[in-house]
């Protein structure tokens, strides 16, 4: 076992997690051998293994990286592709995380600042290939676009009298996770005399969470 790990530097097997799957009808033993590795910066990652072995204890190992060392993967990899955001905080766990034909695709939501300093929610998209080589994309999490929308109007509108946004009346966001997106939020508010005036904002939300919005009235 030891000699097939070669290659991932020091291995520590799991004692106490290794265990005998199965006998085959040949005689052959077959044991699951879990191990970490320790990478270069002291990230403890999880493999899996399977060993199995003839009656004449000729052994053939197989390897392969866990959904747990996966998380681990891309949890190192976007602290590096997010370095130069600012305030990071990842999730603890995955809020989806799959596997097909031995790699995994990690999705990690994480929120950090804006250039303003407001704070915005994103996601970090990551794949991860059998030799726990990871490559991730980040995003602004489109779930939230409308709720930055809706706070920047808030803010401009402060001086308004009875405002009340039209949350039922949104449209579908414009745009792309690499550019950014624009939607408009319809809102009402009364001028001095009690009459409704009828408005909307156009709000353009850029990948780095920015936002800015334009007002205008509205048929």
């Amino acid at each position: 076992m030891h000699a097939e790990a070669a290659l991932y530097g020091r291995i520590t097997i799991d004692e106490q997690a290794k265990a005998l799957l199965d006998v085959t009808v040949n005689g052959d033993f077959i044991y699951s051998l879990p191990f970490d590795v320790k990478n270069r910066i002291g990230t403890v990652i999880r493999y899996g293994s399977q060993c199995q072995v003839s009656p004449e204890a000729e052994a053939e190992v197989t390897i392969n990286l866990l959904a747990a060392g996966a998380l681990v993967v891309c949890k190192g990899e976007l602290g590096r592709e997010t370095l130069l955001m600012k305030s990071v905080e990842m999730a603890e766990q995955a809020s989806t995380a799959s596997e097909q034909a031995g790699r995994f695709s990690v999705e990690i939501p994480f929120t950090a600042n804006d250039p303003n300093g407001n704070r915005r929610n994103f996601k970090g998209y990551c794949e991860v290939d059998e030799e726990g080589e990871a490559e991730v994309v980040t995003k602004i999490d489109k779930d939230s676009i409308y709720g930055i929308c809706i706070e920047q109007v808030r803010r401009e509108t402060t001086r308004m009298k009875s405002v009340v946004i039209l949350e039922a009346q949104l449209s579908p966001l414009q745009g792309d996770d690499d550019d950014g997106y624009v939607g408009v939020v319809p809102f009402d508010a009364r001028d001095p005399r009690g009459k409704t005036l009828r408005f909307e904002a156009e709000c353009r939300v850029g990948g780095n969470g920015a936002s800015e919005v334009k007002l205008r009235g509205r048929r």
